[in-house]
C-alpha cells in the first residue's frame, strides 16, 4: 500500500495528536551506548526519515523527543535534530547532576528554544533514593528557575521516591515515564498500583501512556495491558496522562500503529476532550510545546509568509470568528489545537505550504477558514520537509 493511501485511512480527528516520547540515535555517534548488539532488530540507525511514516499512517502531528545516553553531546545532537525537523517539538535532555559544572551544563542546552527538561536515568542507579541527595538541590532550584521540567525514567521501587521529590519541589512539573515500568510479565500489580495512586496526589505529578508493552513480556494482548492502564488512568485522569510511543523501542514487541491503536481502544469511552487531552493537549501542556511560537495572527499562526494555511493555537469552536490577514473570518468547523486553517481558497490539487515548504496535495477544496486536515489533504512528506528546508529555501528566494 502506498503512504498516501495509509495517510487516507487515518480518520480525520478535531485535536493534534502529540507523540511525547520517542528516540533518535546513531550508532557510530561516540555517545550512544544503548541499543546493544543483543538487540538486534533495534540495532541501527533511526532518524526522522524513519519516523515520520509512522506518523503519516497514524495521524500524530507532532512528537518529544527523549535523550537515550547519559551524554550531554548527546543531548546536543537531539536538539540540532529538532532544529531542522519539522515535527520534533521539543527535546528532553540530560546533564551530569553529579557534575560541578551541572548548571553550565543545563544552561547550555537551555540555549536552544526546544530544550524542555531533562531525564538522568533514574532505573539504572542501584540506590532508590539517590536523587533525593542533597548536593543536588541547586540543579533542581535551576531547572524551576528556568521553567524547565523532569523526565523521571524509574521502576516501581523508586515510585515512592519520586514522590517525596515532588514535595520538596511542590512546583516542578514530574512526569514518570512508561507508567513507572510495572513487571507485567511477573504479574506485578498491586505495589505498583499501590505507589502509583499515592504519587498521583502530587499535582503537578503526570504520568506516560507509554513502554508497557516492554515490560509485558510476550503478551501485549489488550486485556493484559488493559488493568494497568485502567488504574493509570483512574489515578492520573484525563488531563495528567499523557500518550507517548517509546519508538523504536516499541518495535521490540509490535508496531506504532498497533500501540496506538490499542491505546486508542483502551480509552475509546473516554469523551472527545478527555481523548483530546491525553493523546496530545496534555504533552502540549506539559511540554510547553508552543513556548517558542512565531509572529501570532489572532487566535492562528502564520508560521512562514509563504505559507496558505494558518496553525491554531487552541481548540476553536465552529463559527468562532478569526482575524485571517486583517479580515475578519468565520471558522467553518471546529478546530484542534495545532491544526491547519485554510489562509485562503484552496482548490483541490493545490500544494499546502507550512515552514514555507510544501507538506501536502489538497484532495478537496477549501475556503478561508475551513480546516485543512487529512480528510482533504495527502501528505507530501519528503525529508527536505523541515525547518532547515524553509530556511534554505528563503536564501534561495
Amino acid at each position: 500500500m502506498a503512504e498516501s493511501q495509509c495517510v487516507d485511512m487515518v480518520a480525520p480527528r478535531a485535536f493534534m495528536t502529540v507523540d511525547a516520547h520517542q528516540h533518535f540515535w546513531t550508532l557510530s555517534n561516540p555517545f550512544t551506548v544503548w541499543p546493544t548488539q543483543d538487540l538486534a532488530s533495534i540495532h541501527r540507525d533511526y532518524g526522522p526519515d524513519d519516523l515520520a511514516p509512522e506518523l503519516a499512517r497514524t495521524g500524530v502531528d507532532g512528537t518529544i523527543l527523549i535523550q537515550a545516553a547519559p551524554s550531554v553531546e548527546e543531548s546536543l545532537y537531539l536538539l540540532d535534530i529538532a532544529n531542522r525537523c519539522d515535527f520534533v517539538l521539543g527535546v528532553v535532555g540530560w546533564v551530569d547532576l553529579t557534575a560541578d559544572d551541572s548548571i553550565a551544563q543545563l544552561d547550555r542546552l537551555a540555549a536552544s528554544p526546544w530544550f524542555k527538561g531533562v531525564r538522568p536515568m533514574l532505573q539504572d542507579i542501584d540506590e532508590p533514593d539517590w536523587i533525593l541527595c542533597d548536593r543536588f538541590a541547586p540543579l533542581f532550584d535551576a531547572l524551576l528557575a528556568r521553567g524547565l521540567r523532569f523526565d523521571a525514567l524509574i521502576r516501581p521501587r523508586q515510585l515512592p521516591v519520586i514522590a517525596e521529590l515532588a514535595r520538596r519541589y511542590p512546583a516542578l512539573p514530574i512526569i514518570v515515564d512508561h507508567g513507572g515500568k510495572p513487571s507485567i510479565a511477573d504479574g506485578e500489580f498491586t505495589t505498583w498500583a499501590e505507589g502509583i495512586r499515592v504519587l498521583a496526589r502530587m499535582p503537578l505529578v503526570s504520568c506516560k501512556l507509554s513502554g508497557l508493552w516492554s515490560e509485558a513480556g510476550s503478551d501485549i494482548s489488550e486485556p493484559r495491558i488493559r488493568p494497568y492502564v485502567r488504574h493509570l488512568f483512574h489515578c492520573f485522569g484525563a488531563k495528567r496522562l499523557i500518550w507517548g510511543s517509546d519508538w523504536p523501542v516499541v518495535q521490540l514487541a509490535g508496531s506504532y500503529q498497533a500501540w496506538f491503536s490499542q491505546c486508542q481502544a483502551m480509552l475509546a469511552d473516554l469523551g472527545p476532550e478527555d481523548q483530546a487531552a491525553v493523546f496530545g493537549g496534555n504533552a502540549m501542556r506539559f511540554y510547553g510545546a508552543a513556548d517558542h511560537a512565531p509572529a501570532n495572527v489572532g487566535s492562528l499562526l502564520l508560521l512562514h509568509p509563504k505559507d496558505n494555511v494558518l496553525i491554531c493555537t487552541y481548540g476553536a469552536k465552529a463559527g468562532e470568528l478569526v482575524e485571517i490577514d486583517g479580515t475578519g473570518c468565520p471558522l467553518m468547523q471546529d478546530i484542534g489545537l495545532g491544526h491547519k486553517v485554510a489562509r485562503i481558497a484552496l482548490a483541490a490539487g493545490d500544494k499546502v505550504y507550512r515552514y514555507g515548504v510544501p507538506i501536502g496535495t489538497m484532495t478537496a477544496p477549501a475556503q478561508p477558514g475551513e480546516h485543512v486536515h487529512n480528510h482533504n489533504l495527502v501528505s507530501d512528506y519528503l525529508p527536505a520537509h523541515g525547518r532547515g528546508a524553509a530556511r534554505a529555501e528563503e536564501k534561495r528566494s
